[in-house]
């Protein structure tokens, strides 16, 4: 079991620097190879994220979307977008300029949206955690992605059942 997880834990991180078709070449070869069937009708990660988060039929757009949520924080206004960047969108990353423009498209811009995203990295369960960093100041452009917990809040803000 522990190399297994150790397994999934190096894939994880290669295949995080990876558009979304190779990795789905890459598996398709690794199937062929050790006579694994894998299960090509499965949706890919975002649809499944997105099917979790919006009732049929998903959300026609970001205001239709955010409006269902009606998040009363800046912070919740930070997830919601960027839960929509993510699971409609199918963006595995995410970075706050393009979530605090959005918000400001619907009038909703944050003062400060890396404190936002500082506060959904801080609560427990973590509902975004950052998965880059480019450049070594304070002010380096950094990527983030709304977690499994994430996703489930904004779920409920929506009021999902799913």
């Amino acid at each position: 079991m522990a190399d297994e997880i150790e397994a999934l834990r190096q894939l994880s991180g290669l295949f995080d620097e990876l558009p979304p078709e190779s990795v789905a070449r890459i598996l398709r070869w690794a199937g062929d190879k050790y006579k694994v069937k894998l299960d090509a009708g499965a949706p890919p990660p975002a649809a499944a994220q997105a099917e979790s988060l919006a009732p049929t039929p998903v959300a026609a757009d970001l205001p239709e979307f955010f409006n269902s949520a009606q998040p009363s924080t800046s912070s919740e206004k930070a997830l919601v977008a960027a839960a929509w960047f993510q699971a409609v969108q199918g963006m595995s990353d995410i970075d706050s300029a393009s979530v605090n423009r959005e918000l400001k498209n619907l009038g909703h811009q944050s003062s400060n949206i890396t404190r936002d995203f500082d506060d959904l990295m801080s609560r427990r369960p973590k509902l975004v955690v950052q998965t880059r960093k480019s450049g070594s100041t304070k002010q380096a452009r950094k990527l983030y992605r709304v977690t499994h917990e994430g996703l489930s809040e904004v779920a409920r803000m929506r009021g999902d059942r799913s």
